[in-house]
């Protein structure tokens, strides 16, 4: 009951107290049985053909709940579902018949898997940073946050990451859906504590801050300028327009020590245009890279002020906006350009002395409105 998307979508009043209640009864039934069928052939088919199975019924699984349904005009009439980063339930659903599901989940498995079979890599796994690092392997996967893991200082040659876009996503509560399932194949309950995002709503037992976001990050990014070997590059990919959350990154990577090195826009996927988030008004279709190199770096300027550092910000995004929309992210990407450098140098001067901020109280999430409405920037 204390999670963000609870109050967010209303999941109580709508009666969903448990995650089964996404489920018709049939349908809950059904997924059950087929689910007990395939543990019952765990010995038989062995580990690995038993956890590919295990992979196909875990893809059937949101496509089999009460928030699927049809429009005519999205996706050819076929049934869909989670077309928003919620527990979204439509007015009207559609129940999704269970084997055809999972006839169509064993063909995408399979195709991945001749996919995979065409590469000319072998992945060799390993649980030992020492056999890596020796080229003894070539694949690591750690299940455990990076303040949690034994990788040695400077030892990183690049460190590529998608951190979590704010309150934008809760990971963790949408991902939970799949944990009543698959419990049984994890090796240790989610830490919620240490999951680097920030909650729309506020309020309820655990409810995290944008500085608690900043802080989850900053472990995360001071541990990964740690491991990174001196000159080499951390690059990641971010864009949100609440400018909260993007300073909530900046001043986590450039107080763990990095220095920004460069930034461009990449154009977004075709497929995802037609989410319902690209195609929320004044939405920017794509992601900004951003490149961080580990090298010491003198700050362009020494803040001793909370104000200053308003003031200067203040003078690079709230300035008048007019631009056709065909130029606006090339508009967008210059104003973070010019503004990162005083970024580095309030994280690097104020921040590392008074080890806290209260800024977002100023740079709310309507700080950036007029920079990416489009029908009031062009007035």
């Amino acid at each position: 009951m204390d999670w963000d998307r609870q109050f967010e979508d209303g999941l109580a009043k709508k009666g969903i107290l448990y995650f089964q209640d996404f489920f018709t009864k049939r349908n809950l039934m059904i997924l059950l049985l087929l689910k007990n069928r395939i543990n019952s052939l765990e010995e038989k088919l062995g580990t690995e053909k038993y956890e590919l199975v295990r992979i196909v019924f875990s893809n059937i699984l949101k496509d089999c709940i009460i928030m699927s349904f049809t429009n005519a005009a999205w996706q050819g009439g076929s049934p869909t579902t989670w077309s928003k980063h919620a527990y979204w339930i439509p007015n009207q659903f559609c129940e999704v018949s269970i084997i055809p599901a999972f006839d169509k989940s064993v063909a995408k498995v399979l195709a991945s898997i001749k996919h995979n079979n065409g590469i000319n890599y072998i992945p060799v796994r390993t649980n030992s940073i020492k056999d890596l690092l020796e080229n003894r392997a070539n694949v690591l996967l750690y299940n455990a946050p990076i303040g949690h893991t034994d990788v040695p200082e400077s030892s990183v040659d690049a460190i590529i990451t998608d951190p979590p876009y704010g309150s934008n996503v809760q990971y963790l509560e949408l991902s939970h859906f799949w944990y009543p399932w698959n419990q049984d194949l994890y090796e240790r309950y989610p830490i919620f504590e240490l999951e680097a995002v920030a909650n729309r709503k506020k309020g309820f037992n655990g409810a995290k801050s944008q500085y608690d976001y900043e802080n989850n990050l900053y472990e995360v990014f001071k541990n990964a300028y740690r491991v990174l070997k001196p000159m080499r590059y951390l690059s990641l990919t971010f864009n949100n327009k609440d400018i909260c959350s993007w300073l909530a990154l900046l001043f986590s990577i450039l107080k763990s020590g990095f220095t920004f090195d460069r930034m461009y826009f990449q154009d977004g996927v075709k497929n995802y245009r037609q989410t319902a988030h690209t195609k929320a008004k004044g939405s920017p279709y794509g992601d900004f890279i951003y490149t961080f190199k580990k090298v010491d770096s003198i700050p362009v300027k020494v803040y001793t002020t909370e104000e200053d550092f308003i003031y200067d910000i203040d003078n690079i995004f709230l300035k008048d906006i007019s631009c056709s929309d065909e130029n606006r992210n090339e508009m967008i990407l210059q104003m973070f350009v010019d503004a990162i450098p005083l970024i580095d140098a309030f994280a690097k001067t104020y921040l590392r002395t008074k080890g806290i901020h209260h800024l977002y109280s100023h740079f709310n999430k309507k700080y950036l409105s007029k920079l990416y409405d489009t029908d009031n920037a062009n007035k």
